[in-house]
């Protein structure tokens, strides 16, 4: 069901994400740390599985897809070091906090696509 509601919310969305961090956050503050854990780490997959359509939509799709292929392994790179920085600073919450970063910024990674490569028309139209 959360594959579901996540994958309607991101696609019902032609600029931005239609949903955010609070949402996740209220969904997976429930249970005890490893279901929290869990919950993070399964909409970080999800966000990767989004993000790589994206780019692999961009490179299909678009006339000039070079400013989303160039730069995702320079962010994806940047974000790790970024949230494996705040995880070293939580302790015991470390995983946690890294993966609650991670979804966080992957979140905003999707909302800068849409913004980037998205029209009026929708998605996925030759600029």
């Amino acid at each position: 069901m959360k594959k579901i509601l996540l994958f309607l919310s991101v696609m019902s969305a032609n600029s931005a994400c239609a949903f955010n961090i609070d949402e996740i956050d209220k969904e997976c503050s429930k249970g005890l740390i490893d279901e929290m854990l869990s919950c993070y780490q399964s909409y970080n997959d999800e966000l990767d599985e989004l993000i790589k359509e994206k780019i692999e939509d961009a490179k299909v799709n678009y006339e000039n897809p070079k400013l989303a292929i160039d730069t995702q392994p320079l962010w994806e790179s940047y974000i790790n070091k970024w949230c494996s920085g705040r995880n070293r600073l939580s302790g015991g919450w470390g995983q946690l906090v890294y993966y609650n970063c991670m979804v966080d910024h992957k979140i905003m990674r999707l909302e800068q696509l849409n913004k980037y490569y998205c029209t009026d028309n929708g998605c996925g139209k030759k600029i």
